[in-house]
């Protein structure tokens, strides 16, 4: 782990340990001078393998915030194939993305981790404030992203509820004994009803949810029903 410091006097000693992640190495190496500069911090940098390394460890001076390059081709490969392994390698270590220029998968990453976000326009002056308000255990989002990301996660709500509301009572059985891993043939001798009966109020089920096959309902069952199994 490479650590920068600047030759002049930071403004003030920081307990705050900075971590950037990306493959554009002479960016990162001046965004480290400016931070530690500018605010105090302690900052390292390194490619996104390293930076798994170094937050998987059970070191106790290991940075406490990360910073992710959205801009580095490395960071948006494990953020698009590798999010759930690579942000659960933090262990609990709060991410800001920068240089963020999409809210397409927001809502996954703020599950695995992600606390802030900076967009690519935004002034120098933001990532400052960024690193301490997620250092201090808040988040740091900006207004666009937020509002988007809560737009839509009404709006899938408000489809499922429309989707649990269609569905009948009778559905609504079919549907516990498909999550549950009951075949067709088990539902219709539990119900005392015909296969062929099963299969149209499946397919009709299907429809209703608007997924194309079983297992996909058994996952949008498990995540927006109570089961009793």
């Amino acid at each position: 782990m490479k650590k920068l410091e600047s030759r002049r006097e930071p403004p003030k000693s920081s307990s705050v340990k900075v971590h950037i992640t990306g493959s554009q190495r002479m960016v990162n190496e001046l965004i480290c001078f400016y931070l530690n500069l500018q605010a105090g911090f302690q900052v390292s940098e390194g490619p996104a393998d390293e930076s798994m390394q170094i937050f998987s460890s059970s070191d106790r001076d290991k940075p406490n915030v990360l910073m992710l390059d959205n801009y580095s081709g490395d960071v948006i490969d494990k953020l698009t194939n590798e999010c759930e392994n690579f942000l659960g390698a933090l262990n609990g270590t709060p991410a800001i993305i920068f240089n963020f220029h999409s809210e397409k998968r927001l809502k996954k990453w703020i599950s695995y981790g992600v606390r802030g976000l900076l967009y690519d326009r935004e002034p120098s002056q933001n990532m400052i404030k960024a690193i301490k308000t997620v250092a201090e255990g808040h988040m740091w989002f900006p207004r666009q992203a937020m509002s988007k990301f809560l737009t839509e996660r009404w709006s899938r709500k408000k489809t499922i509820q429309e989707a649990k509301n269609n569905l009948t009572p009778r559905e609504m059985e079919i549907l516990a004994l498909i999550a549950r891993g009951t075949s067709n043939g088990d539902i219709a001798e539990k119900l005392f009803i015909s296969p062929y009966t099963v299969k149209v109020h499946v397919q009709n089920i299907y429809r209703k949810i608007g997924v194309p096959n079983r297992v996909k309902a058994v996952i949008w069952a498990n995540e927006n029903i109570v089961l009793n199994k």
